[in-house]
């Protein structure tokens, strides 16, 4: 970045030093605003928020957070470092949790939250995720900001197990980012990203997504964006996302399982009908859908999911393998289906 006075009316500092440190007139607006949404996470809450405050920039930041009406001592917590960085941190206490209201009442719910937002860029963190590199921000705000046509910045993850207590090093985050990639997998790690405030405005209004009643809210941002702009894949692992029992992206209950399974194709299927797809590649989407209905069935042992899955690949002419054909015998017996659960999850946690 230049040392020329931006958009944002800021000189960038020389060189990059803690956001705890920066020293801003108060009319200088920030340039990244970094998002953190927490509920009920008191034991993972303060990784979380050191992460962010470790973070070294030569651009101004603010840091906003949001507690869903938590019923533990995360509030308080969050109150604690308010109060001790009140120049960084803007917390928002919600008084009813959100999270469990219909997607127009979530939506009203969060609305003052949202308006908060001053930044050119848009950090994510939840709660239970934290940040282990200190140049993070640095690194992916200085390029968006010399490179116009990308939209978005994400990066290599690691994934601390929080029941085994195992870390896994480098397993989520991939190169591949186009339109159709995204349509066959979400290959982001939400923790990881930095993306323009602009794209996610543009976003709300055309697709509405409030409106949706959609089981996450990054994906189809993600499968949206990759129509719009180029996105960034940094090799770097500069996150750790926590995979815990009960979080929204790691459901432990078999029916909530499929319930997201459910969502995720709900969103492909409405960019498949928004967006124009060569019959190649929708064939492939479609398989894609068919084979992860297929491979959900049996760790939630759901013949039933297991039959629409044959059944849409049969449509598409495509070949039942071996494997998938065994599935379907085992699934029929209970004894067979929990040996098998039992051997993939346990190769699971072996990793």
């Amino acid at each position: 970045m230049s040392s020329e006075v931006n958009i944002n009316n800021y000189i960038p500092l020389p060189d990059p030093i803690k956001i705890t440190e920066h020293q801003w007139p108060s009319d200088i607006k920030p340039l990244v605003s970094i998002r953190t949404m927490a509920y009920n996470h008191e034991n993972y809450i303060r990784e979380c928020l050191e992460g962010v405050l470790m973070q070294k920039t030569t651009f101004p930041v603010e840091f906003l957070i949001h507690d869903d009406a938590s019923t533990d001592n995360t509030a308080a917590i969050i109150k604690e470092y308010e109060k001790r960085y009140p120049n960084v941190i803007k917390a928002y206490y919600q008084t009813e949790n959100s999270y469990s209201k219909n997607p127009k009442e979530k939506r009203r719910l969060r609305q003052n939250f949202f308006l908060m937002f001053k930044g050119k860029y848009i950090a994510l963190c939840e709660g239970d995720d934290y940040w282990i590199d200190p140049l993070k921000l640095q690194k992916q705000v200085s390029f968006l900001e010399e490179n116009d046509e990308y939209g978005l910045v994400h990066t290599k993850a690691k994934v601390f197990n929080q029941t085994t207590g195992k870390m896994l090093d480098d397993v989520i985050g991939d190169p591949n980012n186009t339109y159709f990639d995204f349509l066959m997998k979400n290959r982001i790690a939400t923790v990881t990203v930095v993306l323009r405030n602009s794209l996610i405005k543009e976003y709300r209004k055309e697709v509405k997504p409030g409106n949706m009643n959609w089981k996450m809210g990054d994906y189809p941002l993600w499968i949206w964006i990759s129509r719009r702009s180029k996105i960034m894949f940094l090799p770097d692992s500069t996150v750790v996302r926590r995979l815990v029992k009960g979080s929204v992206s790691n459901q432990q209950d078999r029916e909530k399982q499929i319930e997201f399974l459910r969502s995720t194709i709900q969103i492909k299927k409405y960019f498949i009908s928004k967006y124009s797809c060569t019959e190649e590649k929708l064939k492939a989407i479609k398989e894609k859908i068919a084979i992860d209905k297929i491979k959900a069935a049996v760790i939630n042992q759901s013949y039933d999911l297991y039959t629409e899955g044959i059944r849409e690949k049969k449509k598409l002419n495509s070949d039942i393998t071996m494997f998938e054909r065994m599935y379907g015998v085992i699934l029929r017996s209970p004894i067979l289906t929990n040996i098998l659960v039992f051997i993939l999850k346990y190769r699971k946690r072996a990793l």
